[in-house]
């Protein structure tokens, strides 16, 4: 059998921390929108 070999990636990033963060908040809060979103109309729904 053939020995398994350990994949390492490594991605080069020239943005600063900051920015990079501030990417991927807004890439996660456009990920949970329509949750958020149905969330919210769920809840008025229930309110009224």
């Amino acid at each position: 059998m053939a020995k398994k070999t350990n994949l390492n990636y490594r991605f080069h990033n020239p943005n600063k921390p900051k920015e990079t963060v501030d990417f991927i908040l807004n890439v996660f809060i456009e990920a949970c929108n329509n949750k958020v979103e149905n969330a919210i109309k769920e809840s008025i729904k229930i309110n009224k």
